[in-house]
């Protein structure tokens, strides 16, 4: 409709061509605009049907994820699943504009395990451009201890699994300088995928458009497949699977290495081919850690460490034992690869540190394995390492003191020398928060 300012040259508004619910934007003057039946520049409105209708703001009941339950942790209740009384519920507030994210798209998360039973495990991440570099995101409480939860990206959402059940976990960090929990320690930012009473979660590991979870308990274990619609089972296991599970991909396979899966002290892999057929493969001494960092491709080969002394591989077809530690060394339960190679970090009796050795592909097959990885070990060999990732340049390894509690270190042959390891309790760290949880034994960069 033509308007007629006071003063000024003369200017038309077209509401768009005819035929639209809401008459659209006129662009004939940009051929490269918007479509004239697009909407542009909505505030607090959305387009359903063809026709603009209002949006909730987030000042009602719609901004609130309503009846997250808050257990007691203090008893067992028999009658309730998982086993803890429901003592009250709560709403937690999303604040996903406060979120930090780092430059790289990923975070190195960190899972902790509990020390002892009806404590809580922790849930956080580790995001060197934020201010407090470690955020705590979940508390679990557990009524075991002595296993990691897994954590996976599936569908580009994050999926954890505890007892009884698999969950999908909300994105809703620490406010940006803060230390604390998002939500109440005892109130879980997450959704419930599935529920299996009298299970925990195993392993997890994404492949193939689905997201495959093992589950383990007595008296068999089994593994799922869930490809965001439905659930379906895999196979099962001879045993309970309680002793250790944990999943890898190795050149389009699904490889699940199983701890004490066919006799007490002897493990078996569990192999799912491109077809969906499963075998299961198993050598004389073969017993895989239960420890999630414990498996990894490199160089065409699988690598699985035994958590004592040995580095077995695995090429598709068969188990060999590529490797054994020298003499006195021992707690061998972590790898990750870096700059072209592959570590694994060890316990050396003899000399009352913990050292960090290497696989390197490129060198002659006498000199493929270097057990002394760095000019100096560090620590005392009782706090074995028990989680590894590369992160943004950097080995992370974390171990258990008696003094500082858990400990994060850090390893890098480019941006520190030779012999570099720096930890959490170096003056001068990088961040004044520490690592949240009794002993962290899950890393993961996703």
């Amino acid at each position: 409709m033509a308007k007629q300012p006071r003063q000024g040259r003369t200017f038309e508004r077209r509401n768009g061509q005819e035929g639209f619910a809401w008459e659209g934007i006129a662009t004939k003057v940009d051929p490269a605009g918007a479509p004239p039946n697009r909407p542009r520049d909505l505030v607090n409105v959305r387009l359903q049907g063809g026709v603009i209708i209002s949006r909730p703001s987030f000042q009602g009941d719609g901004a609130l994820i309503p009846l997250l339950p808050k257990y007691y942790t203090g008893a067992i209740d028999p009658a309730e699943n998982p086993p803890f009384a429901v003592q009250s519920v709560g709403r937690w507030i999303p604040h996903w504009l406060g979120e930090h994210n780092s430059a790289a798209g990923t975070r190195l998360w960190m899972v902790s395990e509990t020390a002892t039973a009806f404590s809580e495990a922790q849930l956080s991440f580790l995001d060197t451009d934020a201010d407090l570099a470690f955020q705590q995101v979940a508390a679990v409480p557990l009524q075991g201890s002595g296993f990691s939860l897994p954590i996976e990206k599936f569908n580009n959402e994050f999926y954890f699994g505890d007892y009884g059940g698999l969950r999908k976990l909300y994105l809703i960090p620490s406010t940006e300088g803060s230390s604390a929990p998002p939500v109440d320690a005892t109130l879980l930012s997450d959704e419930v995928v599935a529920a299996y009473p009298g299970f925990r979660t195993g392993a997890l590991q994404e492949l193939d458009g689905k997201l495959f979870f093992g589950i383990v308990g007595a008296p068999n274990g089994e593994i799922f497949a869930w490809d965001g619609l439905g659930i379906a089972p895999e196979t099962s296991l001879t045993t309970s699977g309680a002793a250790g599970m944990v999943m890898a991909v190795f050149q389009d396979t699904l490889v699940v290495a199983v701890r004490d899966e066919t006799a007490p002290g002897q493990g078996a892999l569990l192999v799912r081919d491109a077809t969906g057929a499963w075998t299961v493969h198993t050598i004389v001494g073969f017993n895989p850690s239960r420890y999630p960092n414990s498996m990894a491709e490199y160089g065409g080969l699988l690598y699985i460490l035994d958590s004592v002394d040995g580095i077995y591989t695995w090429d598709g077809t068969n188990i060999v034992l590529a490797h054994t530690l020298p003499a006195a060394g021992v707690d061998l339960n972590c790898c990750a690869k870096l700059s072209g190679r592959l570590y694994f970090a060890w316990a050396d009796v003899t000399n009352g540190v913990t050292e960090l050795g290497y696989v390197d592909q490129d060198n002659a097959p006498g000199s493929k394995f270097v057990d002394y990885g760095t000019e100096a070990g560090v620590w005392a060999p009782d706090n074995n390492v028990t989680a590894m990732a590369q992160y943004r340049g950097r080995l992370w390894l974390s171990f258990n003191d008696s003094v500082f509690g858990c400990v994060v270190a850090w390893h890098s042959m480019q941006f520190m020398p030779y012999a570099g390891w720096q930890t959490t309790v170096d003056p001068g760290i990088f961040s004044s928060s520490s690592p949240v949880g009794d002993i962290i034994s899950n890393m993961r960069t996703l």
